[in-house]
């Protein structure tokens, strides 16, 4: 997770109060980590700290080629009406894949700025509008998209929840 998000030892250490030599041994697996520290990590990153936690032991095989639906965690914060939870099975990789969960008669607070990026998803149920680049387009269930490098912004004007698979290259675990 520091590594996708280029996130120095220095910073995350100094951010959850511990050594870099402290946070090193943690990501080599030489020391284990209580449940308050894992919580620390979690807010830096603004993840939910069950992140960290497996519903299901997966075996050597499979952990970094699946991710069962018992082990999504909820990244981000729900509070502008948009929840997302992470599908990609592991935090490596040139991509990762998200699903979306847009609130009835939600908006995107603000446009997303333009970031290194390429994105791309489906709808899976509902009804999204999305604004590229100045260009407002209404997406249906079944309708996919994709643009890279330009600023967004989403609003869902429906009824009823809208849901989105969406795939971001490389991986910006937001």
């Amino acid at each position: 997770m520091r590594k996708a998000r280029d996130v120095t030892l220095k910073q995350l250490a100094s951010a959850i109060d511990r050594s870099t030599g402290w946070l090193s041994q943690l990501e080599r697996g030489q020391i284990d980590p209580s449940v308050h520290v894992l919580s620390d990590i979690a807010d830096f990153f603004d993840l939910d700290v069950r992140f960290f936690f497996r519903a299901s032991k997966p075996s050597d095989e499979e952990r970094k080629l699946v991710r069962r639906v018992a082990d999504r965690v909820q990244v981000g914060s729900s509070e502008n009406g948009l929840r997302e939870e992470i599908l990609s099975p592991g935090l490596g990789g040139s991509f990762e894949i998200l699903t979306s969960i847009f609130e009835p008669m939600s908006t995107g607070q603000r446009e997303v700025p333009a970031r290194s990026t390429e994105e791309g998803g489906v709808v899976i149920r509902g009804q999204l509008i999305l604004t590229v680049d100045g260009t407002e387009l209404t997406l249906e269930a079944g309708d996919s998209f994709q643009f890279a490098d330009t600023e967004y912004a989403w609003r869902n004007d429906g009824n009823i929840q809208t849901e989105v698979i969406w795939v971001i290259s490389p991986p910006m675990l937001r």
